[in-house]
């Protein structure tokens, strides 16, 4: 999910996208725009950090940014 929203995306095709999921846990493989999407199980993003930054960028076509990490809140997803 990579986890990070940044400017740019539409806030209402997100949440339409996530259907109630409030942490952006998508990604698609970088240079796979078509490809399959990563989706962030619970409980990984910190183990997954440092291959979420090579791999994986936001899904989002008219993303100005692609570039995301993961995040491992405290508590909750």
């Amino acid at each position: 999910m990579a986890d990070v929203l940044r400017p740019g995306h539409d806030p209402a095709t997100l949440a339409q996208f996530q259907n109630g999921e409030q942490r952006l846990v998508f990604a698609r493989y970088q240079g796979q725009p078509d490809g399959d999407l990563y989706y962030l199980q619970d409980g990984t993003a910190k183990g997954i950090r440092d291959w979420a930054r090579t791999h994986l960028e936001c899904f989002m076509p008219d993303c100005p940014d692609r570039w995301l990490t993961t995040v491992a809140p405290r508590r909750h997803r």
